[in-house]
């Protein structure tokens, strides 16, 4: 960006030089006439040393002047009648903010894809379920964020041409297939054809034809998969196969082209196996002889030998091998952990001879076998789920893992030691800031899957503190009292900012967990495949009948007494030791807070059609206070002082603790998440939305747009920084943290 020139009234700086003699008007435009030309050259060039060498002149210049006598003591004495010369301060603007740069991590998140340029070894894109595709040009050391025409950044997978290394396929989740052209740096949709919202979980370019590409996946909200195929690349999809083509509704997880027969495809079906094409996609016919577990879930094929092909499954078999193009399969698991899910098997293909093959595991990290499956050996990344794997051609190759909710990890030592490698790359849900006043420099942030991180350094880098978090799946992190409550599916954990200590959940008669499942899912970013599934095995050893877990979903404190909010089995309280239910049974509370003016705990009650109401506890009674709410719903309800605020799908509300009228105070249509103010400067408040953040700096009677450039994610998170209140945080669904700077 070029030099610029400061307007007069504002910027200019007033130098006063000197009193001149009687030719001042001669020398006061030589200077004029001096600095135009000077000005002008600056704002020709872009080259630092030319600006400093026409400083420099222009100094001697003015150091050259004839000074009046009284020059000498400019310093002590006031000129008058001087001549005055206004000298234009040179600057550069600065860059404006973008999405990327106030991301302040936590850096990681759920990784479902990656590729390599084919061309250039060095660049790895990797696709984040929420937070859109990534670049790295550096072999994964720094990660850019290319999301630019990308409305889906929830991503299931990723194609290269291997061709052309500029052009790429996103496949989303519901809504088809995005094509880049030039790198990632811009997308735009390519669904030709496609009708319904389509979950896509894989896409392949065939490597001799590259504009026919394949994807695989299926209908939303339905188990029906379907095969598409198109021939001028991504313009158009004719649909090849759909899952009700089977007894029983199935959709697909992968599909590979035969590397030296185009014609030639195979296809992994959900629940039935295997399946090959040899006329283009035209035919499918099963080839599932010798294969018992039919949980298939990805093929590879040898491209030195591509009657060579491995299958991956997922209930428990491991890998199956075939040696004559699918016709028979042999179970090679030897080595590889006993039930092991597998979700994807992947070849070395730049080997030469027997190529080193590798599975991704559901929790049992990355395995290779260099015997063609006959024997499996751990290759690091034990405990974790693995949804992608690459390796980039080099010496050493690098190796690269995308994971669930850890990120990238690279290894270049054949995955002796792996380490991470995703710096500014943030996939990560945000589901509450928390703080103690005990530990004033410190911000603390609950992260799903991650568990708890703390900052004390205005999110620059972030410290896991999970000593004693017995589980990692964070829903909620809250403080009450000065202490930290951490809110998960199998029970409530408590820290004073060390280490955590366990305070089991409420226990219920016959609770059904369905409706928390919905509700945590409605928080974080995670792939409808598994989520669910993790969430609901908390409760795979509960009894039928009889008391069940029931977990939290919201807690404030109010008198030395928890108060803990449900889905589905109301409010309850911890007393003297253990919990009892208060009432609301059938409700969901969704939000609390506690008016420690009036002993009260507010509260919103939602019942199962959505309706959510705003009431208060006192007494072991519940009252009503909705009035000027009707027809929204509270997202979150916040006591400050003798004030009550409403984060509402309707804007900001605001109400006295003893009135008895909600009214409209900002952000008026908005879809308002979370709200809060400066524990130390009440006045200061900030608040976050879908697709908008909020400041006020009147105690909440005015809002504006806090930045305008956080318009991209849902901002359920909010905090300002008690040891600086001109820092705000906004935590996202999609895309971890961001700190916005205010003055």
């Amino acid at each position: 960006m070029r030099a610029g020139i400061c307007p007069r009234d504002a910027f200019l700086k007033k130098i006063q030089l000197a009193r001149c003699g009687q030719d001042s008007g001669i020398i006061r435009r030589c200077v004029n006439t001096l600095w135009k030309g000077v000005v002008f050259m600056l704002l020709m060039t872009k080259k630092p040393r030319i600006i400093k060498v026409l400083l420099f002149i222009t100094a001697l210049f003015l150091a050259a002047l004839p000074l009046a006598p009284a020059a000498a003591s400019m310093n002590t004495q006031k000129l008058e009648g001087g001549t005055v010369i206004y000298l234009p301060v040179l600057f550069k603007a600065p860059e404006p903010a973008t999405l990327q740069s106030m991301s302040v991590g936590p850096f990681g998140g759920t990784l479902t894809a990656l590729v390599v340029d084919p061309g250039n070894p060095s660049v790895v894109y990797a696709g984040a379920f929420g937070a859109g595709v990534f670049r790295s040009a550096d072999q994964g050391v720094s990660w850019t964020q290319r999301i630019t025409g990308l409305d889906n950044t929830y991503i299931q997978s990723l194609a290269v041409d291997p061709q052309n290394g500029n052009i790429l396929y996103a496949g989303t989740y519901a809504e088809g297939i995005y094509k880049s052209t030039n790198a990632g740096a811009s997308w735009f949709a390519s669904n030709g054809g496609l009708t319904d919202g389509i979950v896509v979980y894989d896409l392949e370019v065939d490597p001799q034809n590259p504009t026919t590409v394949y994807f695989v996946g299926r209908i939303k909200d339905t188990l029906i998969g379907v095969v598409y195929k198109s021939v001028n690349g991504g313009a158009d999809w004719n649909l090849l196969l759909r899952g009700d083509h089977f007894n029983t509704d199935d959709y697909f997880y992968d599909i590979d082209v035969d590397p030296g027969n185009s014609s030639v495809l195979y296809l992994s079906a959900h629940e039935h196996g295997f399946y090959k094409s040899v006329d283009g996609g035209a035919s499918f016919s099963a080839i599932n002889s010798g294969v018992s577990d039919r949980s298939a879930r990805s093929t590879a094929i040898d491209s030195g030998n591509p009657a060579l092909l491995f299958g991956g499954v997922w209930h428990g078999e491991g890998v199956y091998r075939s040696a004559n193009g699918g016709a028979n399969w042999t179970a090679v698991s030897s080595g590889l952990p006993a039930g092991v899910k597998v979700y994807r098997v992947y070849l070395d293909q730049s080997a030469a001879g027997t190529k080193p093959l590798f599975a991704c595991t559901y929790e049992n990290g990355l395995y290779r076998s260099t015997s063609n499956g006959s024997s499996w050996t751990s290759a690091g990344l034990s405990g974790q789920f693995l949804y992608d794997f690459a390796i980039a051609p080099g010496s050493p190759q690098n190796w690269y893992a995308g994971l669930s909710f850890r990120g990238l990890y690279r290894s270049t030592n054949l995955g002796a030691n792996w380490n991470p490698s995703h710096n500014g790359l943030s996939s990560l849900s945000i589901n509450g800031f928390a703080s103690l006043a005990s530990q004033p420099g410190y911000v603390y942030a609950g992260v799903y899957g991650i568990g708890v991180v703390r900052s004390n350094n205005g999110g620059n880098t972030w410290q896991e503190v999970n000593t004693g978090l017995g589980s990692r799946l964070v829903t909620r992190l809250t403080s009450a009292d000065n202490t930290l409550y951490a809110l998960t599916p199998n029970a409530v954990y408590v820290s004073d900012g060390s280490s955590w200590t366990t305070l089991n959940n409420p226990q219920s008669e016959g609770y059904d967990p369905t409706w928390y499942v919905e509700t945590v899912m409605e928080g974080i970013s995670q792939p409808e495949d598994y989520t669910p599934q993790e969430l609901l095995a908390q409760w795979e050893n509960q009894p039928e009948a009889g008391l069940t877990n029931t977990p939290l979903i919201s807690l404030t404190a109010l008198g030395g007494t928890l108060y803990g909010g449900t889905a589905g089995a109301g409010l309850w309280k911890y007393s003297n030791g253990s919990w009892s239910q208060v009432g609301l049974n059938g409700y969901q509370v969704r939000s609390l807070s506690a008016d420690t003016l009036l002993g009260r705990v507010l509260l919103t009650a939602c019942d199962t059609s959505g309706n959510c109401t705003a009431r208060y506890l006192k007494n072991g009674a519940f009252t009503s206070i909705n009035q000027g709410l009707e027809g929204v719903n509270i997202n979150q309800i916040l006591v400050r002082g003798d004030d009550y605020f409403a984060a509402t799908t309707s804007g900001i509300y605001i109400r006295d603790n003893t009135g008895t009228l909600w009214i409209r105070a900002g952000a008026a249509g908005a879809n308002v998440l979370s709200i809060t103010f400066h524990p130390q400067n009440s006045a200061l408040m900030a608040a976050g939305g879908f697709g908008a953040t909020f400041w006020s700096g009147n105690s909440g009677a005015s809002w504006q747009i806090a930045a305008p450039v956080l318009t991209r994610w849902n901002y359920q998170s909010v905090m300002i920084d008690p040891a600086n209140s001109q820092r705000v945080y906004f935590g996202a669904r999609e895309a971890g943290a961001y700190r916005w700077d205010h003055q």
